[in-house]
């Protein structure tokens, strides 16, 4: 018996030292609007998530499209019921994607989309 109890003591300290004390730091998920052009672009910032950042970049030409996705948006942020408090950063210009994809590339160093992988994205990221 003498000798399990230093085995079973060294044990517990190896299991002890051996165990996540934390959680993982996650990051939180950032949102991105590629061109909205569909009253859908919208309906994911119709509420708060906490594990979504409260930053919303958008990137896009302009025209009416934007205009009716940045109202939608402010509609949200502003509702007496439960409003959102979304902070939007938008591009506007003919250069947009260019302008998303080197943006894309600062902040999401690790992601393997880029504008050449020809794949369709549904954000967030």
């Amino acid at each position: 018996m003498k000798n399990i109890i230093p085995g079973l003591f060294l044990f517990i300290i190896i299991m002890t030292a051996c165990s996540p004390t934390k959680e993982p730091i996650q990051k939180p998920i950032r949102l991105v609007t590629l061109d909205p052009g569909h009253f859908h672009a919208a309906l994911v910032q119709k509420s708060m998530y906490p594990s979504v950042d409260s930053t919303v970049y958008i990137y896009s030409e302009g025209g009416p499209d934007l205009d009716m996705h940045l109202a939608r948006i402010k509609k949200y942020n502003t509702r007496a019921d439960h409003p959102t408090h979304w902070n939007l950063v938008q591009y506007t210009g003919a250069d947009y994607l260019q302008k998303w994809q080197l943006n894309t590339k600062a902040m999401w160093s690790y992601s393997p989309v880029t504008i050449e992988s020809n794949l369709n994205i549904s954000m967030p990221l």
